[in-house]
């Protein structure tokens, strides 16, 4: 690969996020050129990229001038994406992978006219294509958010087509810490995307007094000029030494202030991928919508207080108006569990909030596991499972062996090793996806009708129409037991998902063949999935759970901040 384009025109975050991958691509291609396209309302970021061998901006203010709805307007759109679409074919691109699912992003990607896609496109009729099947994952993992538990990162990756490659400071190629004057500072950003994401400042100035007290250490507030209102109500109940940098860095400077700090404060924001992204430490709450699973640190050994509240993470569609996530964390919790990062502190008893801390599994892809083993739900077992079972499926590289002890592991990391008898429970689950596979079967048996029908001659068409019929109804019913089994609903979204991805003009029978490979790729989903769960059904008879005994941290070189304390703590 000579020259690759990257389409990412989503937000600061997702930028930095996109880093890991441009890290994997120079690691497959190291003589690559790297084109990276964004836009133009973060051309900031550019400072600050490793990697990265041009940059191409989508000014989106263009498209605002629609809105007057005259011809002199609506040329100069036309003028500008012309240059824009024509300057980026001349660039002659062997690889674009578009990581952006709007429709403009998808469009520029055809447009672009590279050799190869990867990611999303619209085929010449206009109808979107997913590349791949680690692609359809991302796209269905945000339907099933309370299943999934890989994170954008590595499905940026893997959707893409390229390996996880090993955690390394990705900003520090181009970042020097040393030109920072906030060394040593504890770093708080007080904001978020949306304020109902982020704690209130009172709350988070209590927590930096106690840190304070305890440490002598210096506070330094980040952030974007619209929080100045957030940092004066922080420095209102702060006594210690506050520096103010609300609104008045660069990216390149936020980079050189977090990079000099021992600890992050936050949110979810792109101020926490940055600091990850510097090798600085994280200690992020997730409020409201804001999911740890799908956008938490990617770094070793940061940490997410992730709220126990049943209604968390919330969709963006509700409103909420009790906001119970904010209150289920204190100051006294907050700053506790800061001290623990800090210097091996105990942590503290808080059954409103899990600690998760970020490790790098044996695949190279980022997990959460809590400090502490939690109570046992069959929501987050469901979820181990899909970890342990989705990405060597979709990786065509199945060893029942390996699935089984990976989550076993992973069993007794977020539950313990006394889990009690589940072995009732995993019956009837059981039961439930034997349901699943006979559907899928009977919708195989009648593509595979189908197929013979197709290949006859003479009056076939009213045949075909009966078993697409019935393959209608079919689809009905599998969509009703997903509703019915949300832990269980990846394979059937999936296959949802390919079924409304085939070429527009795609003659009948390459249509039932490409059908056909989606409903077998859900049984098989499906029957992997039952062979791994009966297994483990067997071994939970008497509670056990296998032979694994997991030891907490995994010789990483960051343990001398443990104090001692193995692996990581949720709070009981």
């Amino acid at each position: 690969m000579k020259k690759i384009a990257i389409v990412n025109i989503m937000r600061f975050g997702d930028i930095i996020q996109s880093l890991p991958l441009i890290y994997s691509i120079k690691k497959e291609y190291p003589q690559s050129q790297i084109h990276l396209i964004i836009a133009k309302a973060f051309s900031s970021v550019c400072e600050v990229l490793p990697y990265v061998d041009k940059v191409h901006f989508l000014d989106f203010s263009f498209f605002y001038k629609l809105e007057n709805n005259t011809a002199r307007f609506t040329a100069l759109v036309y003028d500008y994406l012309k240059n824009l679409v024509d300057s980026l074919r001349a660039e002659h691109f062997d690889l674009c992978i578009n990581l952006t699912p709007t429709n403009s992003a998808v469009i520029l990607g055809k447009l672009i006219n590279a050799k190869k896609i990867e990611g999303t496109y619209f085929d010449p009729n206009g109808f979107r294509i997913l590349s791949n099947s680690w692609m359809q994952y991302f796209y269905v993992s945000s339907l099933a958010r309370h299943q999934n538990s890989i994170n954008l990162v590595d499905m940026f990756i893997k959707g893409a087509g390229f390996p996880v490659q090993e955690y390394v400071p990705y900003l520090r190629e181009k970042i020097n810490p040393k030109k920072s004057g906030a060394d040593g500072y504890l770093c708080v950003h007080l904001g978020a995307s949306e304020r109902k994401r982020s704690m209130l400042p009172e709350t988070l100035g209590e927590a930096a007094n106690i840190i304070f007290r305890e440490t002598g250490l210096k506070v330094c507030l980040l952030g974007v000029g619209s929080e100045q209102d957030l940092a004066e109500r922080f420095q209102e109940v702060f006594k210690g030494t506050c520096l103010n940098l609300v609104g008045k860095t660069s990216v390149k400077e936020l980079a050189e202030v977090l990079g000099a700090s021992p600890l992050l404060i936050c949110h979810d924001t792109g101020p926490m991928h940055v600091a990850w992204a510097m090798g600085t430490r994280v200690l992020s709450v997730f409020l409201a919508t804001a999911n740890p699973f799908e956008t938490g640190p990617y770094g070793t050994d940061d940490l997410v207080l992730d709220p126990t509240c049943a209604c968390h993470p919330c969709e963006h569609s509700i409103t909420c108006k009790t906001f119970d996530c904010k209150g289920s964390i204190t100051p006294h919790t907050l700053a506790q569990v800061a001290l623990y990062m800090l210097r091996g502190d105990p942590l503290p008893m808080n059954p409103k909030a899990v600690a998760l801390r970020t490790t790098h599994d044996v695949d190279g892809m980022v997990e959460l596991t809590p400090l502490v083993p939690i109570p046992f739900s069959i929501d987050k077992f469901g979820m181990l499972c899909w970890r342990s079972v989705i990405p060597p499926i979709l990786d065509g590289c199945v060893d029942r062996a390996r699935i089984l002890h990976n989550l076993r592991v992973r069993v007794r990391r977020f539950f313990g090793t006394n889990i009690g008898n589940i072995s009732q429970l995993l019956g009837q689950e059981l039961s439930s996806l034997r349901e699943i596979l006979g559907m899928l079967e009977l919708g195989v048996r009648t593509l595979g009708l189908l197929m013979e029908e197709a290949r006859g001659n003479g009056n076939w068409w009213s045949r075909v129409a009966q078993l697409s019929g019935e393959l209608r109804e079919l689809e009905k019913l599998m969509l009703k037991w997903a509703y019915q089994h949300k832990q269980w609903e990846f394979p059937i979204n999936m296959l949802v998902l390919g079924l409304k991805s085939f070429p527009a003009k795609a003659e009948l029978r390459s249509v039932i063949r490409m059908s056909l490979d989606c409903y077998e790729r859900a049984y098989e989903q499906f029957r992997v999935l039952y062979q791994i769960l009966n297994d483990f059904k067997e071994e939970g008879k008497d509670g056990n759970i296998g032979e694994v005994r997991w030891k907490g941290a995994h010789n990483s070189s960051r343990d001398h901040y443990l104090g001692g304390y193995s692996g990581a703590c949720a709070f009981q």
